[in-house]
Order: structure tokens, then sequence, then C-alpha cells
């Protein structure tokens, strides 16, 4: 029977599906590949096991597929555990914040991932030729010792055969209906926004015009704050690393999130906001017009309204007019996700490879990605590609969502990615939104570096201690309850005791090593 496995908790939960293995039905029994895939939820482990294009795909490379899914909610603990026991599938497709304790060198050192070097280049002819396609791509497959640790999955468009970023998927919206109504332009600068948000507390009763994170600020969505030149974590500053929240820029921010909320702008609840910044209900209440959010809900999000709400993409605040954020969404060519375990014996690797390497052949990600020609897509009288009725009629039944997992190669099994195929299920509405967001720029981040086992450790040790004293003094400063110019100074102190000067030269150690890699 075909296996999919459900990581639940903190042990594994072995089930079945009704549907014959092809090592059942002949002699000659195809490549079993177990992979594990990070970010899928329990509903998709059937959707996997089903996929037609997934089936096609096992046809093709004679190779027979199981699936590992684990839940956002458990990754941690559960990768954690699936480590220490040894009990590891073939393939991870994980990330580097997400990985193996220590770092992606240490699970080499300690036997757990394979050091591909010597094989990628043997068997892997298609990776290999993508990865030499510029210098920027080279650095960021190979790591410090100039070693493959694991593989890149890359973000292309088939059509045009090159490498290229999508658009971003999330930002700030903001209620259009109310802006029109009240004759008020898109908010650029903070001091626009302090005049819109003020309208919708006098004007719509907004308890929290501005809806934020719990703790202030989104680690994974930092936007809002990089307008003062800073994020909530390592950043750049040219070629220097430095930590965001001990800059005058942080202090800058923390001044006007005081100040807004002194005025109301900002909920006097916002400790117990949701940890990301995003609530619908929030916005179905219409206890907030602004609010992060993600493009393919904006739609649901106006209907649960009312037949007449409207909203708009915003750009993240700046300073001044026509400057730009650097702390937009982050959206990279390249990251490195695929890593191929010991489970895998030395004599297999070689055919493991060759499986995964046809996944970065531009003519079978083409297939992959938007199925095929005739029956799942069409080009239009300009050339570009459009979906078939077959396509939209799915999609239109189940959700555009879904269509794309359920029908074509879903999107975590894609080691290259065409941006472009989610555009085409996409309403022009979304489409606007997210080339408003995509405007913003993304300097402010560090490179994709790799801390060896010891920067990893030194570095996890201080962080460990100053992120949560950054949250609790930034909310403490904010409502307050700790006067900011009075206390700054004991606050920088307090964390430079906590060892944020070694952190940041672990960090700046390994990005230099990033700068001279070959």
């Amino acid at each position: 029977m075909k296996k999919i496995w459900l990581m639940m908790g903190m042990c594994f939960f072995l089930g079945t599906v009704g549907v014959s293995s092809k090592a059942e039905e002949k002699e000659d029994k195809p490549t079993p590949l177990s992979l594990l895939v990070l970010g899928a939820d329990e509903e998709l482990a059937q959707i996997y096991e089903e996929n037609e294009t997934v089936r096609k795909l096992e046809e093709k490379l004679d190779v027979d597929f199981s699936f590992m899914i684990l839940p956002w909610a458990e990754q941690e603990g559960v990768l954690d555990r699936m480590f220490g026991s040894g009990e590891l599938l073939d393939v991870l497709i994980l990330s580097e914040n997400v990985n193996y304790r220590g770092g992606v060198s240490a699970a080499v050192r300690d036997g757990v991932y394979w050091d591909l070097t010597d094989y990628v280049e043997k068997y892997m002819p298609n990776y290999t030729s993508l990865i030499n396609t510029d210098d920027d791509l080279r650095r960021a497959a190979y790591d410090d010792d100039n070693r493959i640790t694991g593989l890149l999955s890359l973000s292309c468009d088939v059509e045009e055969k090159k490498l290229a970023t999508g658009l971003a998927a999330g930002g700030m919206i903001m209620r259009e209906d109310w802006l029109e109504d009240s004759g008020l332009p898109v908010p650029e600068t903070y001091e626009d926004w302090e005049q819109v948000l003020t309208v919708f507390k006098e004007k719509y009763g907004c308890r929290q015009p501005l809806y934020i994170p719990s703790g202030v600020y989104s680690m994974e969505s930092p936007g809002f704050c990089s307008g003062m030149g800073v994020l909530p974590f390592m950043q750049m500053n040219g070629d220097r690393i430095e930590y965001g929240p001990v800059t005058e820029g942080w202090k800058d921010y923390v001044h006007l999130m005081h100040d807004w909320y002194e005025k109301g702008l900002i909920g006097s609840e916002f400790v117990v906001n949701d940890s990301l910044g995003i609530d619908e209900n929030a916005c179905i209440r219409e206890e907030t017009g602004a609010m992060l959010y993600y493009y393919a809900r904006v739609g649901y999000l106006e209907k649960a309204i009312s037949d007449d709400a409207r909203f708009c993409a915003v750009r993240y605040p700046v300073r001044e007019r026509g400057m730009t954020v650097q702390g937009g969404e982050r959206r990279t060519i390249a990251s490195k996700v695929v890593f191929v375990t010991k489970a895998v014996s030395e004599e297999r690797l070689p055919e493991v490879l060759k499986i995964l390497d046809a996944m970065y052949d531009p003519a079978l990600v083409k297939e992959l990605v938007f199925g095929t020609e005739g029956e799942d897509y069409t080009y239009d009288e300009e050339g570009n590609i459009r979906f078939s009725d077959a396509i939209l009629t799915y999609g239109g039944k189940n959700g555009w969502e879904k269509v794309l997992e359920e029908k074509l190669m879903p999107s975590t099994l894609l080691l290259m990615k065409d941006w472009r195929r989610e555009l085409l299920l996409e309403s022009e509405k979304e489409l606007a939104l997210r080339e408003i967001w995509n405007q913003d720029g993304t300097d402010l981040y560090v490179p994709d570096i790799s801390l060896d086992s010891d920067e990893q450790y030194l570095y996890s040790s201080v962080m460990d201690a100053v992120q949560p004293y950054v949250k609790d003094m930034t909310c403490r400063m904010i409502v307050g309850a700790a006067d900011i110019d009075l206390t700054w100074k004991g606050y920088v102190q307090t964390i430079q005791a906590m060892g944020i000067e070694d952190a940041v030269r672990a960090y700046q150690n390994a990005y230099n090593r990033y700068v001279h890699r070959q």
C-alpha cells in the first residue's frame, strides 16, 4: 500500500490509502523515495498521493514517492525528535530557519546530511548548469567551505528560460472606500499615515485603526519599521552587520508607536493581538482599517464586511515622500531547502540525485507547473500562457488555491517554481495588490549566510536571552510603562551585556565568508 506519514505532536502516525503501489504491480520495482515536506497541513497528504501530476512524474521517472507531512505548528519539536531518533527520510524539503539544530554544516558533520559536492556535477547536469548561470547563484549554492550541502529551490520564468523572482504575496492593506469617502489619498509617509488613522478612529470608530502584532513587530513581516531604516533583527548597513533594535532608528520607531498608542491609533489591547499582525475578524468587525494581509484573501474580506467595502494595497510608510523602504517582503531567486539524508545509501545516492535533477529540467518543469499543452493550458494571440477551461472550471469548483495543489504539481514539491503560475488564476485586483507591494525594497536584509556550528551555538545562546527582552522592553516603552529617553541607555547596555556584540561579530564573519565565496 502507498504510505502517507503524518507527523503529529511528538509521535509518528502511519496511515495508508486504498491505492496500489506500482511496486506491487510489476516485478521491476520503481525507486522508492520518501520526502518530508515542511509547511503542508494534513489535508494535503492525501492530495499529494492522488495528484495527477505527481502520478505522471512517478511514471516518467520510475519512482515511487511517499510523503511525510510536517504541519507548521509541529515543525521544530518534531524535527528535533526525528533527528534525535535517527529515523530519517530520504529527502527533506525544509529551510535554513527550520532545520537541523546547529545548522546544515553540523548536520553534515554529524552524519545526518550528505555532502553532495562530489556528486552533483557528476549526476545532476541540469542543476549544475543552473547554479553556474551567475556568481551570486553559485555563491548561494555552496557553503563557506566550498561544499554543496543542500540543493536550492529556484524561482524561474520557464517561457523566458531564465531565473526570476516573483511578486510579493503580502503587505499592508487599508480601507480604500473610507479613504475615498474622506477625500484622503493613499498615505506614503508616517505623517500621512497618522492623518489617515486619526480619521479612521474619529469618523469610523475604529478601536485600533492600525492593527499591529502582539509583540509590536513581526519577524516575518517587519516592513512597517523599515521606513526608519531598521529591522527587528540582524540587518545590513552597507557592508556592515548591525542589530536593528539597538540603533537610533529603532528608538525613533518606538517613539512613533508610543505617540500613536497615546493617541489611540493603535489599540490599547494590542498585547493580545495575533503574533503575525493578521486578524480577519478585527477587519470584519471594523475595529481596524489597516492591517498586514495576504493578497488571495482580500476578496473574501471585502465580501465578509459589506457589498461596499473595498481594500487597497499600501506600501510601507517612509519618513519623507519619495523614499522607499528596504524591508518589504523578501523575494529571492534561490533558497537552500532540499537536503538528502544518510537514509540514502552511497549506492542509492546517484539514482536519487538523478531523480532530483530531472525536477530541474526546464522542459519537465514546464509540464509540472502548467500541465499538458492543449489539455491544461493554451497560448493566447499574444503568445501568453492561459489555463484551459478544464483548469478554470476545476478551480471554480474547489477554490483556485486548491487547483494548484490538487491537479498540477503542488507548489511545495516544485524545486523550480515559475512565479507566473498563480498569476494566471488571480483577479486583476489581486495582481494590482501584489504589484504595489512589490515596489518596496529589501536592501536591509542580510543575504543567506551560513553560520558554522560554533557561531550558531553562540548566536542562539545570545538571542535566546536578547529577543524576549527586546520584545518586553519595546512593549513597555510603547505603553508608557518605561520612559523611552530615560530607559534607552540602560536598555542598550543590557543587550550589550547579554552578548549582542558577539552575536553581531558571528554574523559579520559569516557574511565576510559569504562575500568571498568562489
